[in-house]
């Protein structure tokens, strides 16, 4: 999921395991990010999660 989101080349997240599973993590460490940011991550996840839902 991350490195899809990432090959759409708006958003940026990693992975981390956390009680034993891995997760996306965002850090948001600007103070220039505004919830319009925030929102094509979320928006960049959803499409990368139709992108794998349709293709596999």
């Amino acid at each position: 999921m991350a490195a899809r989101v990432q090959a759409r080349g708006h958003a940026y997240l990693a992975t981390v395991s956390h009680d034993g599973q891995t997760v996306l993590r965002a850090c948001v460490c600007n103070h220039l990010t505004t919830t319009d940011d925030v929102d094509t991550l979320l928006h960049e996840v959803l499409a990368a999660a139709d992108h794998l839902r349709t293709t596999q």
